[in-house]
Order: structure tokens, then sequence, then C-alpha cells
């Protein structure tokens, strides 16, 4: 006999379940996260929580911190972890990050996932430690950057003359037409 479970007038064997939280375990603990899209391609139910899936199949196991995302689901401690040393690193330099540097591309593909990551993860558990300031995020067509106080200050003090002179030689440009 083989045995499974029937839903909705669909029979589902129960190794075909097995295969699925197989393939989903694998992937997310070799890569850190793993797409909604990646989890509905295995046939897994449209209206079921994809974390829940994620959590049943991993397991609560202390070396995961199982966050989701629009279109993902991470494990923070393998993703958000390197992103908090840059951002550190980042904001101590008065430099930028590109997240690039240190995410998978299946993330970068979409916007509302680094939006989420880089805006209301990462400060959020970075703001736990002292002196912790955000910075800037920039997201657009495809790319993102994460640019310190530090150095959204500074470009200010370089970029503000040289907009005041073009201004001025543009306004005289117009007044002389």
């Amino acid at each position: 006999t083989v045995k499974g479970t029937a839903a909705s007038a669909a029979y589902v064997p129960h190794v075909y379940v097995q295969k699925q939280r197989q393939s989903v375990e694998e992937y997310f603990r070799s890569n850190g996260y793993v797409t909604k899209h990646f989890i509905k391609s295995l046939g897994v139910a449209a209206g079921a929580s994809k974390v829940s899936f994620v959590r049943e199949c991993c397991g609560q196991s202390g070396d995961m911190d199982i966050v989701e995302l629009p279109h993902s689901v991470i494990n923070a401690k393998d993703i958000v972890t390197p992103l908090e040393g840059l951002i550190e690193e980042a904001n101590s330099l008065r430099s930028f990050l590109d997240p690039r540097t240190a995410l998978p591309e299946a993330l970068l593909s979409n916007q509302d996932d680094i939006r989420e990551l880089l805006e209301e993860i990462v400060p959020s558990m970075l703001s736990e430690d002292a002196g912790f300031s955000t910075g800037t995020v920039v997201i657009c067509d495809g790319g993102a950057l994460y640019c310190s106080t530090g150095m959204a200050k500074d470009m200010g003090k370089i970029l503000m003359p040289l907009i005041e002179t073009y201004s001025k030689q543009r306004a005289k440009e117009i007044d002389e037409a």
C-alpha cells in the first residue's frame, strides 16, 4: 500500500511530500534562503504559509533564525549577519555598501526583499547595539546601495558648492539669452 493524504479531492503520496520537504531543507540549509517561487514550483499549495513550510522542513534548530521576506524565506544567521558586519564597516568608514557583495542573486533580483532587508530587518537587529546610526538605502533599476550617514553628510559638503556654482552659471546663461 502507498501511504498519503487526501485533501480537496487530490491524493498526495507520502513519498512525494517527503521529497518536497527534503528538497526545501537541503536548499535552505545550503544557501541560507529559499524563494517562495521555488517552494511553489515544488507543488506546495498556493495558500500555504511558506515560512511555516520551511520551519516544518528544517525543524526549530538553534542554528536558524527563519525570517519571511515578501518573496523569500531566509535564515537571518546566514543572510543578515554578514550584512550587519558590512553595514557597521560602512558606517565606521563613512562609506557605502553594495549588497551584491554579500547577497545571493535570487534575493537581489527582488527589490521588495532588498528593501525589507536593508531598511527594516538589518537596522532592527543593529539598533540593539549602542551607537548604531541608520544610513540611507537607495534602490532603483534592480540595484541597491546602503550609504552611511557620514557619507551622505560628506557628499552634501562636496556637492552643494558644485550645485550652487552650476545653478548660478545656468541662471546667468538664461538671463543673457
